[in-house]
């Protein structure tokens, strides 16, 4: 099974616990599982790809899954080696590393890496999904650099098994199961306090079914979310505050039984990978592929780039077979890590 951004160890335990853990009554599969029901559905092969070329920033980040860029860092989760989180310059120059493993107020046990921003205080910080600590912490690099060692300036709770979790503004946003529902909450940095944001984000039909994962970003100006559905074939987005909307579809697969096959509990079909939100559009992997292709059979990759009202503003091709995507919008440069652990950069003209 493809792993995706948001599988990762600890997160895939505590998701698979949330069944047992609802005392709610269960509701019937629905005929359509869509993140909403009004979607924009454009044909397959309605665009013309465009290629964009590259080049290697970083030869290698040993461990390294996934990246986030911002404020002038790259920094790479690398959850399979010590440390956790590796830094680096947008020009490839190391400069340093930090999140040991343990449960400690300092470490971390998973290392879903936000983007890094320059906090009120003027320190360039990364917040961090702790999925299986059930915190999502703030690293603050610059005085981790100082300081010469990791060190977490603030703590926001979050729920058991929240996934999903990402920082826009004053509030933590994260995804929450009630009653085989995925919920958006959000929760005030001040005082902690949750709000429902949305009564259903899509659906959680049966205990062995897996499609509801997704890849999620928040944009940097903290007004736009987008969630690309794993083993749907469909990309959602939603404005903050007023939560409006808008799902795309290029080509699209209809109801969950297309998608998964619960007989052998496997996905028939790949189709979203990491997000990255710009302020102005979407940059999302796609896979397009049944689950029988193999990543040999993959010749590059294609990145979508949608804008928040729905409209398709190119379909892209790299070479590279990317894992991870991060879009800088300061510099209009998108940044990827392939499965060689090597870090590229392209220029979005």
């Amino acid at each position: 099974m493809k792993r995706f951004k948001y599988l990762i160890p600890g997160c895939v335990i505590a998701m698979s616990a949330l069944a047992s853990c609802s005392g709610a009554e269960k509701t019937e599969a629905p005929d359509e599982i869509y993140f909403t029901d009004n979607i924009k559905v454009y044909p397959a092969d309605a665009f013309v790809v465009d290629t964009l070329a590259g080049g290697i920033v970083i030869d290698e980040v040993v461990g390294g899954t996934w990246l986030a860029v911002g404020n002038g860092v790259i920094a790479v989760a690398t959850p399979r080696d010590e440390t956790m989180v590796k830094l680096y310059t947008t020009g490839g120059d190391s400069i340093g590393a930090f999140c040991t493993k343990g449960q400690g107020p300092n470490d971390f046990y998973n290392a879903d890496l936000m983007r890094p921003y320059l906090s009120e205080s003027g320190d360039t910080c990364i917040w961090i999904n702790d999925v299986s600590m059930t915190k999502f912490k703030r690293l603050n690099l610059s005085k981790s650099f100082r300081e010469g060692m990791t060190l977490v300036d603030s703590v926001v709770n979050t729920e058991f098994g929240a996934i999903n979790a990402f920082m826009a503004g004053d509030m933590l946003l994260y995804e929450v199961m009630d009653n085989d529902a995925y919920k958006l909450c959000s929760r005030s940095i001040a005082d902690e306090s949750d709000t429902l944001r949305s009564e259903q984000m899509y659906v959680y039909p049966t205990a062995d079914f897996y499609a509801y994962y997704g890849n999620s970003d928040v944009s940097s100006d903290g007004r736009h979310i987008a969630v690309g559905m794993a083993y749907f074939n469909q990309l959602n987005m939603i404005d903050l505050p007023d939560m409006k909307r808008t799902a795309v579809s290029i080509g699209n697969l209809g109801k969950y039984e297309d998608c998964y096959d619960s007989a052998n509990r496997e996905s028939k079909f790949y189709a979203y990978g990491d997000v990255s939100c710009g302020n102005d559009e979407v940059y999302a992997i796609y896979y397009g592929r049944s689950a029988d292709e193999s990543d040999e059979e993959t010749k590059g990759t294609t990145i979508h780039v949608i804008g928040y009202d729905g409209k398709v503003k190119r379909v892209l091709a790299v070479p590279e077979i990317l894992r991870s995507i991060s879009y800088d919008d300061s510099t209009s440069t998108l940044y990827g890590i392939d499965s060689e652990e090597r870090v590229y950069k392209y220029d979005i003209k």
